[in-house]
């Protein structure tokens, strides 16, 4: 769900983002990828990174300006580092749900938290046990 710092950060050179970028991420709904975006951003130790609130359609009411075709950046320089501190683990999301000292929230839509839709990964559990949590939380078993 992560991938390594050094593919992320090969990646996102090649899309032309270096370490002095301000970096502000939207997506086409307003809000839904966007945040993922961002958290990734951040856990690779990029701090100056924000989500465009609204999206591309808050842009495009407010006449912001828009180009089309493909982008073709230079690459970027771009060195990342997991910040550990954004991201848990199996073995810390069991150890948090046995004290009960952290609250776990599933942002999963209504429909695939009761079960009614079918996960979008292979092999996960569909619902949420009675303490609300998916039954195999994300793949911790």
């Amino acid at each position: 769900m992560l991938p390594d710092a050094g593919t992320f950060a090969r990646q996102v050179a090649g899309l032309g983002v270096s370490n002095s970028d301000q970096i502000i991420v939207y997506d086409t709904v307003g809000i839904f990828s966007a945040a993922r975006v961002w958290w990734m951003f951040k856990a690779m130790g990029h701090a100056p990174v924000a989500v465009l609130d609204g999206g591309l359609p808050a842009w495009q009411r407010a006449g912001g300006d828009m180009d089309s075709g493909p982008a073709r950046p230079a690459a970027g320089r771009f060195s990342a580092a997991l910040d550990r501190r954004l991201r848990a683990t199996c073995a810390d999301v069991k150890a948090a749900l046995a004290a009960g000292t952290t609250a776990i929230v599933d942002a999963r839509p209504a429909a695939r938290f009761n079960g009614e839709a079918p996960e979008p990964r292979p092999g996960l559990a569909m619902g949420h046990n009675a303490g609300g949590h998916q039954h195999s939380v994300y793949g911790c078993h």
